[in-house]
């Protein structure tokens, strides 16, 4: 960081003169945003909304006055890092963008070793030598940032789900009641803080409008209590109106600020207004108190979530007495074996696992924890009870023993063998060496293996993981910094991976390409599938004719078709294991064709009697989907010209069938956000729904790993979907006792009519979030507006084609892709003709548009597609 990172003396007329100057420059901003009303903590925020500045390459988040400085920029992006970080991550600031500046303290640092005579003491290589010394007092440095939204290259920023809201609220009712702090409810509208009583007043819960806002006022509050003399001893002791007790204001009103993103309930900025004079005058006097007053706000919000920390810590404590004391109920004679009377769980490493169950540990598959069963000698599992986990957190891991713990913890086992290609490795360590390997997950039967890896050891250990069952996939780095290497080894180790990378994707893609040629056969092979199927019964989508069966064997095929058909399950297993990279698949199952946005066939979806799904082996879902065509689409009420994308095929074939226009299917909801991206740059006006899946059952039981809630995957991965693509989250609701999941069993349950109304309403809602989008980034609103009233009033684009128009089940596909591509091009050349007319002026009145059409020339006369949207362009 040395071209971007200056150190200021600590004495000196010149650094003196230097941090004054930033001061100054720091605190007129301040004032003017002030001023205008547009400072963070003047801003109201709803919860999940606010996002304080962080470090992506870091993880880590800026403290104190940089989060309150950096968030002062106003971007929206709230990644920041300086050049040589972007550039290390492959990104590159933009030319003539200009950093901002932070400043933080270094309490030690590494300083230049000399001997006695004060010469530097060199190594063996002659370099300086340096050591780490405590510095007498902090020592200013100043950094230079820059933001997200000003870097080439960086990925999209994924948004931060938000925990459910008795979830949220249960946990700061936790921290008030540890706090030691009085509370009590007052009807009215007064909130307060009394030092002499160390109390906290409140109106009662019921006059705020949001329950979020109750809390957010009470962490205010609780904020000036900080400063009671037990606690962190601020001078409370000042009149209302004073300069002291708005300096008070000022720092709980940061720090409410600060804790409202860490606890997820927002910011209510209150009754701020009295105090905004007071604020300017302090930092027109006084540029620094700026400064202190974030310091102050960042060691209160340190100390309110410590009372949390310091909460679970004596929660944990007691927990682990009476763990132990109900395992072992009384001491034995020393020459007795320690016996455990109930199960005892665990912490056991992932290279200690052998020694752990050699010791009598045992695994548990469903919570993933070790565990003393009843009965175990406790004496030969010590090392490994909670109480021992300071010494094991202290070892230093083996980056492929993280690894490993990364791939257990995602479902995969390593335990029962590992395939590269076709060969298998009896090994349970994870193999690093950048290639992709497939392992069967938890719930895999027969020879399924649906999950795979890659892990790299060039420079900083790295891989990705994917388990194909739960379309769960995660990025994984080792925790241990990489060995210190010089700039020459740094670029050949780049060039390696580059070059190993270059050859990894060459090699993925062709094998992309020789399984599609093969199940594009299979597909054009298959007979339809039968009216009476289990599966299309069970989902209500009997009769309709939809999709093509596995056929009962494969003589239709190619000679060297890759494709194995087997006649049952077990025969399937028996050919997994025999060709594990070809794709195997039971006769009588559904087929269902994913595709790319040109309409070529990249994958199947097998899915069985049972409901039992599953992708090709070696086919390519990311980013591939299936378009639902289940009937004339003149026959459909439609949906406004928008697009619906659901997880499951049963899910958009219901929708389509019920609602008609354009339904696309993902597969799974890994795949969801990447679909949505890819109809997103082919239709950037049309509105969007996504409607998920709804994993409530899952969702109600509790994580053993983390002690919280397990993640409702379906509803996430939708709200993440739908917020990069701008558009809107359909979430089906259910009883606690449903066991429905998606769109189709909602309809199931409550009927073809309300399925129908339910999409409606949805459109309407992502049309709304449309211009809602326009208003705030300041794009045409009034043209977004009229692109709404046009998708409400036309049902008619991107409509899949009729049914029996096509007599195989990938012509329907590829008919529909080109229905759905063509779509976008007339988007485009609605686009082109308004421009044309218009030379980039504003469109006419709806009215006017077809007088002034019918004056253009013959060549725009021969687009009668255009007619209805001559003059609307799209919003940007």
């Amino acid at each position: 960081m040395a071209d971007n990172l200056k150190h200021s003396v600590d004495a000196g007329d010149d650094a003196g003169e230097r941090r004054e100057s930033y001061a100054d420059k720091v605190a007129a901003r301040i004032v003017e945003q002030l001023e205008q009303g547009t400072a963070p903590w003047l801003r109201p925020w709803k919860p999940g909304e606010l996002r304080l500045p962080f470090n992506p390459t870091t993880n880590a988040p800026y403290r104190g006055f940089n989060a309150v400085w950096l968030a002062a920029q106003g971007n929206d992006d709230p990644r920041w890092m300086t050049y040589k970080q972007a550039a290390g991550v492959g990104a590159q600031v933009r030319g003539g963008e200009k950093g901002t500046v932070i400043q933080f303290a270094k309490f030690r640092g590494d300083e230049p070793m000399l001997d006695e005579s004060g010469k530097p003491v060199l190594d063996a290589d002659g370099k300086q030598k340096t050591q780490q010394v405590e510095y007498d007092r902090p020592k200013i440095f100043h950094a230079v940032v820059f933001n997200a939204s000003q870097i080439d290259g960086l990925p999209a920023l994924e948004a931060r789900a938000t925990s459910p809201e008795w979830q949220r609220h249960e946990r700061i009712d936790a921290i008030l009641g540890a706090s030691g702090v009085g509370m009590q409810h007052v009807a009215g509208d007064a909130a307060y803080y009394e030092v002499g009583r160390d109390r906290i007043t409140l109106p009662e819960r019921g006059q705020f409008d949001a329950a979020d806002k109750y809390y957010a006022t009470a962490l205010h509050e609780l904020g000036h209590a900080t400063g009671h003399p037990s606690r962190l001893d601020r001078d409370l002791a000042n009149p209302f109106g004073s300069e002291a007790y708005a300096k008070e204001e000022l720092r709980a009103e940061l720090a409410s600020l600060m804790l409202g993103e860490r606890l997820e309930v927002g910011h209510d900025p209150g009754q701020h207004a009295a105090y905004v004079g007071s604020w300017i005058k302090a930092l027109k006097e006084d540029p620094r108190e700026i400064f202190r007053a974030a310091a102050d706000a960042e060691k209160i919000a340190g100390f309110v979530m410590g009372i949390e920390q310091k909460r679970e810590q004596e929660q944990g404590q007691a927990q682990h007495s009476e763990q132990q004391a109900a395992a072992v109920k009384h001491t034995p004679p020393e020459d007795q074996a320690m016996k455990t009377e109930q199960r005892v769980d665990l912490v056991v490493a992932y290279r200690d696992k052998d020694e752990a169950k050699a010791a009598g540990a045992k695994w548990d598959k469903q919570r993933k924890t070790w565990y003393a069963p009843e009965g175990a000698d406790m004496a030969k599992l010590a090392k490994w009870t909670p109480g021992a986990q300071s010494v094991i957190a202290e070892r230093k891991i083996d980056p492929k023993d993280e690894f490993a713990d990364a791939l257990r913890k995602a479902g995969l086992l390593l335990d029962e063998g590992q395939w590269y290609r076709q060969t298998r490795i009896d090994s349970s360590e994870p193999q690093m060496d950048g290639k992709r390997y497939r392992v069967r997950v938890e719930g895999d039967t027969g020879s399924e293996r649906s999950g795979t890896y890659t892990g790299h050891l060039d420079g900083h250990p790295a891989g990705s993981i994917q388990n194909w069952r739960t379309g769960e996939k995660t990025n994984w780095k080792a925790s241990q910094k990489a060995e210190t290497l010089s700039d020459a080894d740094r670029d050949r180790l780049k060039a390696e991976a580059a070059e190993k990378l270059a050859a990894r994707e060459a090699e993925q893609a062709e094998k992309h390409e020789r399984v599609a040629r093969a199940l594009t056969e299979l597909v054009m092979v298959a007979p339809p599938a039968r009216e009476d199927h289990p599966y299309l019964v069970a989902k209500g989508l009997g009769g309709s004719g939809l999709l093509s069966e596995v056929p009962q064997d494969g003589r239709d095929l190619s000679p060297d078709s890759p494709v194995k058909i087997a006649r049952n399950g077990r025969e399937a297993a028996a050919l997994r294991e025999k060709h594990p990279d070809s794709p195997v698949f039971t006769a009588g199952d559904l087929l269902v064709p994913a595709s790319d946005r040109e309409g070529n066939l990249t994958t199947v979806q097998a899915i069985g009697p049972d409901g039992r799904k599953a992708n090709a082996a070696g086919g390519k879902l990311a980013g591939s989907y299936y378009i639902a065509t289940t009937g004339p689409a003149a026959e459909k009420p439609g949906l406004g010209g928008g697009i619906v994308i659901a997880e499951g095929w049963a899910t958009a074939a219901t929708i389509q069938r019920e609602c008609g226009g354009t339904v696309v299917a993902a597969f799974n909801a890994g795949n969801l956000e990447t679909v949505a991206r890819a109809i997103r740059e082919q239709h950037p006006d049309r509105p969007i729904v996504i409607a998920g899946d709804n994993d409530h059952q899952r969702a109600r039981e509790i994580d053993p790993r983390t002690g919280q809630l397990k993640e409702n995957r379906g509803k996430t991965a939708a709200e993440k979907a739908a917020e990069a693509v701008g558009g809107y989250a359909a979430i089906p609701t259910f009883s606690a006792e449903s066991k429905g999941t998606d769109w189709n069993d909602w309809t199931q349950e409550n009927g073809n009519e309300a399925l129908r109304k339910a999409m409606t309403e949805s459109m309407l809602l992502a049309d709304r979030r449309q211009l809602a989008d326009a208003h705030r980034l300041g794009h045409d609103a009034e043209r977004v507006s009229e692109n709404v009233r046009l998708h409400q009033a036309d049902a008619e684009v991107g409509q899949g084609p009729e049914q029996g128009a096509s007599t195989t089940e990938l012509a329907d596909a590829k008919s529909a892709f080109a229905a759905l591509r063509n779509a976008g091009e007339r988007e485009r050349d609605r686009q082109d003709v308004s421009d044309e007319l218009y030379n980039g002026q504003p469109a006419p009145a709806a009215g006017d548009a077809d007088e002034q059409e019918q004056q253009q020339t013959q060549d725009q006369e021969q687009k009668p597609a255009q007619k209805r949207s001559a003059g609307r362009k799209r919003g940007r």
